[in-house]
């Protein structure tokens, strides 16, 4: 019985070495909180900034090793390229709060904000590693907390009622994903998904789709997939700009790393595979046609993350190493041309103080580098050349047309392929504001060069990846 505990006792020590990029953010949650008590002129906001980016050096350099604290955690090469992403997203982030004045304001007068987008990426590290059923559902819940928090920080009454309605579907996906968990316990014996996938066989067939279906609502939840999707149109209108391009990037991925994982485990079944087709299905027909009459920009780009959370949905019905690879690569593409989408908005943020996509009027032709980087950014979302958007999507609907053993796996591939004919309307509605109508009257919108930069950069990104995709897939380590 010792002998056994000291065992697990230097098993869990051991793996200590394995979560150093998250033993630094709980440092850098520490610290932050110290500063923000203790100085009298706090800048927190160039402290997490160079904390993100030794994060990134420390993720560089930890080791990878399955099997952590008992079979809780895994450090594989799959969570690290997620710990990747929710880095570089959050640097990001921070610099569109830097350029948005109300957002930059906002972090200056409240600290916690800073230490809470900590908390929430260190819930996001956890969650791409989980491999233990109350381990996923602690990271996810701390992420949750920390998101309905930072959806608030206008502190206005717009802002309280959107965090509200935030709140309570929240609540209710959680409440269905720990019911589901507790019906795959109570099948299985064991909370680890390696030991509940192997019993998966013995289980009803019936009584299995019920529990995972279940048990992925929380993740649902995450991607503002249907059913769980209502909250995304209102969150994102009334929340803070640099937080919903957090919520539409890095919390839309973790959703995904974590409902990634779970379908590596346990979704190898016919009936699992239908489910998430028509899920994906009903995601990219509400969220497009949803998105055909919006006239505020957030609004806009909530239904389409509706409809985008159904086009990766697609991935995750092929998860081999291919499609890993794929899937992994989609969801990098749709983060950087997000980013790039709500980093142009906080600029012209600044002058318009509304969403309107009348705000876009004329831009283009004013201010070339800003219309042309938003220009791209609505064609990479919607998949066309020269953008990685058409890369991504074609690598989708390539490896879904291999999967002929499915009568299903066409429906999803049609109603794939009429979505994206859709979105042509909304999508290049900006565009069309930016460089084809007349420009809004006594609208002074001058860029820095940094601004520029940020702009190009991003931009640069997705065309790069559209003529040299393997600069990405080939980073993608077998999983």
């Amino acid at each position: 019985m010792l002998e056994n505990l000291n065992i697990k006792l230097h098993q869990l020590i051991d793996s200590i070495a394995f979560i150093l990029p998250e033993i630094w953010l709980v440092a850098l949650f520490i610290i932050l909180i110290i500063i923000d008590l203790f100085a009298k002129k706090p800048n927190l906001y160039n402290v997490l900034l160079i904390g993100l980016f030794v994060q990134l050096g420390i993720i560089y350099f930890s080791p990878l090793q399955n099997n952590l604290f008992i079979g809780m955690l895994s450090a594989d090469a799959l969570a690290k390229v997620f710990k990747y992403i929710f880095a570089i997203a959050g640097i990001v982030v921070l610099l569109i709060v830097r350029v948005s004045e109300k957002d930059k304001k906002m972090g200056q007068t409240t600290g916690e904000f800073y230490a809470i987008f900590v908390a929430i990426l260190l819930g996001m590290n956890l969650l791409a590693m989980a491999t233990h059923l109350l381990l996923i559902y602690l990271s996810l819940e701390i992420v949750s907390i920390g998101s309905y928090i930072l959806a608030v920080f206008y502190f206005d009454r717009k802002g309280v009622e959107v965090s509200l309605k935030y709140v309570v579907f929240g609540i209710f996906s959680s409440a269905i994903m720990l019911y589901g968990m507790s019906l795959l316990y109570g099948f299985s014996g064991s909370l680890l998904l390696e030991n509940i996938a192997k019993v998966s066989h013995t289980i009803p067939a019936f009584a299995f789709l019920v529990a995972f279906v279940m048990s992925i609502a929380g993740f649902l939840f995450k991607i503002s997939a249907s059913p769980f999707h209502i909250w995304t149109p209102d969150v994102y209108e009334g929340a803070p700009t640099s937080v919903v391009a957090f919520f539409s990037t890095a919390s839309k991925v973790a959703g995904f790393a974590v409902l990634i994982r779970f379908t590596l485990a346990l979704g190898n079944n016919i009936y699992i595979a239908n489910s998430l087709i028509i899920i994906a299905i009903v995601s990219m027909l509400i969220g497009n046609f949803a998105a055909l009459w919006q006239t505020s920009f957030k609004r806009l780009l909530a239904y389409s993350g509706i409809a985008q959370a159904g086009f990766v949905l697609v991935g995750l019905l092929t998860l081999d190493e291919n499609g890993t690879k794929i899937t992994l690569f989609y969801l990098v593409v749709y983060s950087v041309a997000n980013l790039l989408a709500f980093f142009a908005f906080a600029l012209i943020e600044n002058k318009k103080g509304n969403d309107s996509l009348l705000v876009f009027n004329g831009l283009g032709n004013q201010q070339l580098v800003f219309g042309v980087a938003l220009s791209i950014s609505m064609f990479s979302l919607v998949g066309l050349p020269i953008t990685a958007g058409f890369t991504a999507k074609l690598l989708i609907f390539t490896q879904l047309w291999q999967i002929k053993e499915n009568p299903f796996m066409l429906v999803l591939l049609l109603v794939g392929l009429l979505s994206t004919a859709i979105s042509l309307y909304f999508y290049l509605k900006i565009p069309y504001y930016l460089f084809f109508k007349q420009k809004n009257e006594n609208l002074n919108f001058q860029l820095t060069i940094f601004q520029k930069a940020v702009l190009f950069l991003l931009a640069f990104a997705l065309i790069g990846l559209f003529f040299i995709p393997s600069l990405l897939l080939g980073t993608l380590t077998t999983f």
